[in-house]
């Protein structure tokens, strides 16, 4: 199965969320997400933080092999949905993972592939297919450590 981006409609989704721990940029926690990019039978998930605007970066959170991610990046988009012509071009400049990622043997590639998997079906939440004639992700940053007060930044 690979991401689909779909609008989070029955309650054991919403739990779900709740309980991986997913924050709103200013730390609040998302307990009622409206939407969501899914792998599940890889146990994936890509969430909207919040953010974006034209100084500020949009966050999401992204859970992967029961580690939970944080990016920041920039979305341009040319053309229009209407002409079955819209063009998605997601720009990810900021990629910060738990120690445990890097522990787990897990690398930076990998991570980078599934991020690229995961934004190219972001970019068509709430589109037909047909509605969307290119998506690019293009990854700026390496994937840095999370720091906190038991690590030493990376």
């Amino acid at each position: 199965m690979a991401f689909i981006a779909e609008r989070i409609t029955n309650e054991e989704d919403r739990k779900y969320v709740a309980q991986i721990g997913f924050t709103y940029i200013t730390g609040d926690p998302i307990d009622e997400p409206r939407s969501w990019v899914v792998d599940r039978e890889r146990n994936m998930v890509l969430i909207s933080r919040g953010g974006g605007g034209l100084e500020m970066p949009e966050s999401y959170g992204m859970y992967i092999d029961n580690v939970l991610i944080d990016i920041e990046g920039h979305r341009k988009t040319e053309g229009s949905r209407y002409d079955n012509d819209l063009k998605v071009h997601w720009f990810i400049d900021w990629i910060s993972v738990p120690k445990a990622w890097f522990e787990s043997g897990c690398g930076t590639e990998k991570l980078k592939e599934i991020i690229v998997e995961a934004f190219t079906a972001y970019a068509y939440r709430g589109l037909e297919p047909s509605q969307v004639q290119e998506v690019t992700v293009e990854i700026l940053a390496e994937p840095k450590q999370k720091y906190n007060a038991k690590d030493e930044e990376v």
